[in-house]
């Protein structure tokens, strides 16, 4: 709990210029819906996409795109750009561009099983970008039309 504290007194502190708070609804709710979004999958599990943006385009046509979250101490930090956000949010819901944002607090664990190639140095976050760049790209070409986008912002404490 002390540590989940501290994550979200970082991530107030680091919030954008606009002062959105996670998951709070922008002024102009008519051009851009953020959700937070909870349902049941097959009744038993929960099942969280932590955000949905949907916006106009300028042909006047809706936009989509899922931004999964996570910090870089959780366990499936390395599979979850493919399993969680390609397979269940985007293609499960027929959707076609995901933001996987990655909010690094202390080195990641890369499992053996994660697609692409390892972070060559496991405390970079630049190595982690790249590894995760990797990742999106093999996942975007073995599954055409999705385009995943990984985003490492570092919050941990200097």
């Amino acid at each position: 709990a002390e540590g989940s504290a501290r994550r979200r007194a970082r991530l107030l502190e680091l919030q954008s210029p606009y002062g959105l708070l996670p998951f709070q609804q922008p002024l102009d709710c008519e051009t851009i819906l953020i959700q937070d979004i909870f349902g049941l999958d097959n009744g038993e599990h929960l099942k969280r996409l932590d955000i949905k943006v949907q916006a106009p385009t300028i042909e006047g046509k809706g936009a989509t795109v899922v931004i999964e979250v996570k910090w870089s101490d959780n366990r499936d930090v390395s599979t979850s750009l493919a399993d969680q956000l390609g397979d269940k949010y985007l293609l499960g819901q027929s959707l076609s561009h995901g933001i996987y944002l990655v909010g690094w607090c202390k080195l990641g664990r890369w499992k053996n099983d994660a697609p692409g190639a390892k972070p060559r140095r496991p405390y970079s976050t630049a190595t982690w970008t790249e590894a995760l760049r990797d990742q999106a790209r093999l996942y975007g070409e073995s599954h055409p039309g999705i385009k995943t986008e990984p985003v490492i912002i570092d919050l941990s404490w200097s």
